[in-house]
Parts: C-alpha cells; sequence; structure tokens
C-alpha cells in the first residue's frame, strides 16, 4: 500500500494503534477536511513523507514529532 486517503470523512478520531503492521512503502497520508481534534497516533508507520492533516480541529501536534521520516507535513487551514 503507498497511500491511504481518508480525507473528507468527518472522522473525529483515529484509533490507536490504526496504522500498526502498515510497513514502510506509505509515501502519503490524507487525513485533510475532518474534524479530529488530536494529532493521530502514527506509530507503526515507519514511513510516511507525506502527512496531510489541515482543515481540521487539531491544537497540538506535538504527538507528529514521533513520527519517523516525515517529509512534509500539511497543516492548512485551522490555528495551533
Amino acid at each position: 500500500m503507498t497511500s491511504i486517503f481518508l480525507f473528507e470523512n468527518k472522522l473525529s478520531h483515529i484509533q490507536r494503534g490504526m496504522f500498526q503492521g502498515i510497513g514502510s512503502s506509505l509515501s502519503s497520508l490524507n487525513l485533510a477536511y475532518n474534524s479530529l481534534s488530536s494529532a493521530p497516533d502514527l506509530t507503526g508507520l515507519n514511513s510516511s513523507p507525506y502527512i496531510l492533516l489541515e482543515h481540521n480541529q487539531i491544537t497540538d501536534v506535538r504527538p507528529l514529532g514521533k513520527s519517523g521520516n516525515m517529509e512534509f507535513l500539511g497543516l492548512y487551514g485551522f490555528v495551533i
């Protein structure tokens, strides 16, 4: 699997460990335009260089600092 697109789904929470076991082939994760109020737990993603979280209600992105090889983090459309 190289991409996961979960944008515009009215998601309010991403279950801890949801991405366990996906491996290192993921190149993009799109969670934009949802209702997330906290940064998702990306434990289990060995690599996801392109992560889109824009237009959510996230106020703290510090948990994302634990994410491995992130090259791009889209945070447009909300105040941190």
